[in-house]
């Protein structure tokens, strides 16, 4: 499962989306906010709500060199 954010609806997601894409993610969920709460991010508390544990969560950085972080999400 994939996470594409900016910040202003004047950034483009295409690419962020075609990184995810390519890293396996069959998944994407998108927003375009700059609020930095687990609450202003509706998007982010539906795949928290939804993905599993055990289950891995992408998302791509707002770094210049572009990688893919995932994240294993393990029961407690």
């Amino acid at each position: 499962m994939g996470y594409a954010r900016t910040s202003t609806t004047d950034q483009n997601l295409a690419a962020q989306i075609a990184a995810l894409s390519n890293a396996g993610c069959e998944v994407i969920r998108e927003e375009q906010k700059s609020d930095v709460s687990l609450e202003g991010r509706p998007q982010l508390m539906t795949i928290l709500d939804f993905i599993h544990a055990g289950e891995t969560l992408c998302h791509h950085p707002h770094r210049p060199a572009g990688q893919i972080v995932a994240t294993d999400l393990r029961p407690p």
